[in-house]
């Protein structure tokens, strides 16, 4: 069995339907000449490496296509942006912003391909 264990992944789907109060301050996927980045809290992160291949990091589907091409059994998910939410301030919001990112993952993992592939999870500070 072939693992591979520094996977990284962005539930854009989860960031982009987060509503509530703090809806305001969810990571946004952006595409400009560079390529793909995550655009949070007023501007490009600076952690979140740019160009990054929104369909391989943002796409489930595409993720499990690719790792069959590769040979890979089970592969273990990071965030993309660990460690973008210790960056705001308000506990309840880094809370929300954490529950959001482990929903969606969760969501995913539930319902497509739940044995080829193990998320984890980010955590607020």
């Amino acid at each position: 069995m072939l693992f591979d264990a520094d996977g990284h992944y962005i539930p854009k789907f989860a960031h982009d339907r987060m509503d509530g109060p703090y809806a305001h301050l969810r990571p946004r996927v952006i595409t400009d000449a560079a390529g793909s980045t995550l655009y949070f809290d007023g501007g490009v992160h600076p952690t979140v490496a740019h160009s990054f291949n929104e369909a391989q990091t943002c796409d489930i589907g595409r993720r499990i296509e690719d790792l069959d091409k590769l040979g890979i059994d089970i592969q273990v998910l990071f965030p993309n942006h660990s460690g973008l939410f210790y960056s705001v301030a308000d506990p309840k919001a880094a809370a929300a912003l954490c529950q959001n990112h482990n929903d969606g993952v969760a969501e995913q993992w539930r319902n497509a391909w739940p044995s080829r592939w193990v998320p984890r999870p980010p955590t607020s500070p």
